[in-house]
């Protein structure tokens, strides 16, 4: 990979890398974004450029406030780094394709960087979008969204939103402008992790999709395999199946940013 002087990451303050324990990450896996660093400067492409803080110390934190379907959140507060999938899917998102472009975009467990949510909007891929995760990530959240946004004036709005709530995301579709109803698409990157909490994931994206009764409306999951989260995966796409989801697989830009254990899916409701 690129060394740490480049836009690949910077290494500002880097030790070692973290405890696999707090990591979940294989050892010895070559990862995209280091975990032991607080500052993270990606870039994709000549037009997006963006800098994340991540927040090392609340990292570590036990969270006993996290619903007992995420029990890894209860452990430690993985929102608080960048993930791969998320750096996977945000060059997907930057990258001239297919994709969008979209009014109004819905980003699903946006930790603390929401990176692919800043990725689709300036690169011009949505034109306004709705950032969420659980309270204790949206404070550093705000903060990566000014930070990154300031000098590109973009319609970005941060909310609260756990998953498998009924009427979670029409509540979240109130922080649009007026022109837009709802969502035309909605992102989640790294998000599928537990067993516990994948159905409830599903749900979501599900009720989402239906929200605005019309065609054209789609989902875009990534996750890392690397992570050997099997059941997760499994319960995940079997849910998604059940509630009358259709797939496909999404192909990565090739590039620096390219992970082959990184998939990504699109859905759409039957």
């Amino acid at each position: 990979p690129p060394s740490a002087s480049s836009s690949y990451v910077s290494m500002a303050g880097a030790d070692e890398e973290d405890e696999q324990c707090v990591d979940l990450c294989p050892l010895f896996e070559e990862r995209l974004v280091s975990h032991a660093v607080e500052e993270v400067h990606l870039q994709f492409g000549d037009a997006v450029n963006v800098t994340l803080r991540q927040d090392l110390e609340v990292r570590r934190s036990l969270d006993p406030s996290a619903p007992h379907c995420c029990p890894t959140e209860r452990d430690t507060r993985t929102g608080a780094v960048v993930w791969d999938a998320a750096v996977a899917l945000a060059a997907l998102l930057a990258a001239p394709s297919a994709l969008g472009p979209w009014k109004s975009l819905l980003e699903l467990g946006a930790g603390g960087h929401g990176l692919c949510g800043l990725a689709a909007l300036l690169s011009e891929r949505c034109a306004q979008a709705v950032l969420t995760d659980r309270p204790p990530l949206l404070a550093q959240l705000e903060e990566n969204v000014t930070r990154n946004l300031s000098e590109a004036p973009r319609h970005c709005a941060v909310r609260p939103l756990l998953w498998g709530e009924p009427g979670a995301v029409a509540g979240t579709a109130t922080a649009l402008k007026e022109d837009a109803a709802s969502f035309d698409v909605v992102i989640a990157a790294d998000c599928v992790y537990d067993a516990e909490s994948a159905e409830a994931l599903a749900e979501t994206l599900a009720e989402a999709l239906r929200l605005r009764q019309a065609k054209g409306v789609e989902a875009i999951v990534a996750y890392d395999t690397a992570l050997g989260r099997d059941l997760a995966y499994a319960r995940f796409l079997q849910r998604c199946e059940a509630l009358g989801l259709e797939r496909e697989r999404l192909e990565q830009p090739t590039g620096r940013w390219r992970k082959d254990s990184v998939e990504i899916f699109r859905f759409t409701s039957e």
